[in-house]
């Protein structure tokens, strides 16, 4: 069991096995005590018994932040539109190459109708109050063919 802690507080926490998960702890301004805490359940003696923490960002409000994982799945000749959220208003967005098909405008507006599947990864640039966040993006591109025979079957 891992959980966060914030001023004696749990505020997220992970048990059994899981896949990749994205959390975001807002933490108010000042003097904070942040502690990660691993705890055995000793009921069950199966397992890898660890949990992992992959990133950790300290971010301020003047700064750009993003509040979900820039990874979008659309599939391949149907309609993309997708709001991409930071912490604050007032963010422009900046990329490198997209999928054929698909934009994204200065508001941060993913969109199009893209029509190669396949994972098309780029850089997202943020900018806000004058800082620019640079973060790997990607966008994976379902085809549409198993999805339908999965569904007539």
């Amino acid at each position: 069991f891992l959980s966060l802690e914030v001023d004696g507080e749990r505020r997220a926490s992970l048990s059994g096995r899981t896949g990749w998960d994205y959390r975001v702890v807002a933490i108010g301004a000042g003097s904070h005590v942040i502690r990660w805490i691993y705890e055995k359940d000793e009921s069950i003696s199966e397992g890898e018994d660890r949990g992992w923490v992959d990133l950790v960002r300290l971010a301020s409000l003047g700064a750009p932040f993003l509040m979900e994982p820039t990874r979008l799945r659309v599939v391949a000749g149907g309609p993309a539109d997708y709001q991409i959220p930071t912490y604050l208003p007032g963010a422009s967005f900046g990329m490198e190459v997209l999928p054929d098909g698909m934009s994204l405008n200065d508001e941060g507006v993913l969109s199009g109708t893209p029509s190669v599947a396949g994972v098309h990864h780029f850089n997202l640039d943020v900018l806000q109050s004058g800082n620019v966040l640079t973060v790997p993006a990607a966008v994976e591109v379902i085809d549409p063919s198993p999805l339908g025979e999965a569904v007539e079957g």
